[in-house]
């Protein structure tokens, strides 16, 4: 399908789902490049070809690259959010939140919660990102197989409790003065997530000044089901 205006000594190629070719080059044993046709012209041309590792990428020696793998993950936003308050129903004191978000908090934002990266349990790149929590308070991820009311939550603290089922948490982080919090990557080894199963997150956190005076609160939930 394509051809290289240069010559390669190639040891194995491996193409993307955008048409990219990375190759091995084992005429440049400590080299591994990536080639796509840009232009449409028929052939990969010098201007269409770039270093995808060498020692200026990183300073490890491949000696003989003689296999390539590609990643067809989607990366970027992973996950489906749920449990929402994008208006006061079921939020304790008729504090709603946004869309995609938690009831209101001290801040008068609610928590929201988003997955990056990808949801493939090989790649195990999976961050859990948390905005618009009070800044500098403690906050703990979690995990479980169930949703809470079909997904609707249930009123808990200042918050919806949007989890359940095995219930594990993955551990207490700490908000920046800008209320940003995030877990991961590495979650998929540690936890031991399956392919082809779905499990739903959510973040606890500290609000000593919330509207509802428990000092307590919660980010929506987000769903995330792992491919290989």
């Amino acid at each position: 399908l394509w051809s290289f205006t240069n010559p390669i000594d190639a040891w194995d190629i491996g193409v993307n789902d955008e048409g990219g070719v990375f190759v091995g080059d084992l005429g440049s044993n400590i080299k591994s490049l990536y080639g796509q046709d840009f232009d449409l012209g028929g052939s990969i041309g010098s201007g269409e070809v770039i270093n995808a590792h060498d020692v200026t990428v990183a300073p490890v020696v491949m000696s003989e690259p003689v296999g390539v793998a590609v990643d067809f993950h989607e990366h970027g936003g992973v996950g489906e959010p749920f449990c929402t308050a994008s208006s006061i129903t079921g939020c304790p004191c008729n504090n709603g939140g946004a869309p995609d978000a938690g009831c209101v908090n001290s801040t008068g934002l609610g928590a929201g919660l988003e997955g990056e990266g990808s949801s493939g349990v090989g790649n195990d790149d999976l961050e859990l990102h948390v905005h618009q929590l009070p800044p500098n308070v403690s906050a703990v991820a979690f995990y479980g197989l169930q949703q809470v009311a079909n997904g609707n939550g249930q009123a808990f603290r200042d918050g919806l409790r949007c989890v359940a089922g095995a219930v594990r948490r993955l551990g207490v982080a700490q908000a920046d003065g800008t209320g940003f919090a995030a877990w991961g990557p590495g979650m998929a080894a540690v936890q031991g997530f399956v392919p082809a199963t779905t499990y739903h997150f959510q973040v606890w956190y500290r609000d000593p000044t919330g509207p509802c005076g428990t000092s307590q609160n919660f980010s929506n939930g987000l769903t995330v089901t792992f491919d290989p």
